[in-house]
């Protein structure tokens, strides 16, 4: 049961990628006096597509159900105040990786850099203290590189300089 408007803004986050109002197709329909018409390709596709989507909805929600109270709340604050997170589900490993949105920092191309679920609660504290520069700083930190010239500000050094000091 959701309990309070953060938790639902949470849980839409969590399930954009599924429609649980889309319909499923039935095995068959009554079309015409006492005459059965079966479902045809098109409607089995879309149902397999649906189904599919919802398991995966599913998945994610359990995964996030199983998070610790720090996690849950740290992963929250990275989805509702930065726009620098990704959340999807691997079916082949049934994991969900979560990632930082890397592009055009360390180099001029897409980039990401997977958020482990035992760091979401730094990554939410670097951010909210240094902004966007506390996760380019962590993520910097964890790949032994710098950013391009351009993002290396004062927030970036002095959340470099944070990192250090905690010896992570």
């Amino acid at each position: 049961m959701i309990k309070d408007i953060r938790e639902c803004a949470i849980y839409y986050l969590l399930d954009d990628a599924a429609d649980w109002t889309t319909g499923i197709y039935a095995k068959s329909v009554l079309n015409g006096p006492n005459a059965y018409e079966k479902r045809n390709d098109y409607q089995n596709g879309w149902n397999d597509a649906i189904k599919y989507v919802q398991k995966k909805s599913m998945a994610v929600h359990d995964w996030y159900r199983n998070l610790s109270a720090g996690q849950k709340l740290a992963l929250e604050d990275l989805l509702l105040d930065s726009e620098s997170l990704f959340i999807h589900w691997d079916d082949e490993i049934n994991k969900v990786h979560v990632e930082l949105n890397m592009n055009d920092t360390f180099g001029y191309c897409a980039d990401g850099e997977e958020l482990k679920v035992e760091d979401f609660e730094m990554a939410s504290k670097l951010y909210k203290q240094f902004g966007s520069a506390g996760l380019t700083a962590f993520v910097a930190q964890k790949r032994n590189a710098d950013p391009l010239k351009k993002l290396v500000n004062e927030e970036y050094k002095e959340a470099r300089e944070y990192l250090k000091k905690l010896n992570v």
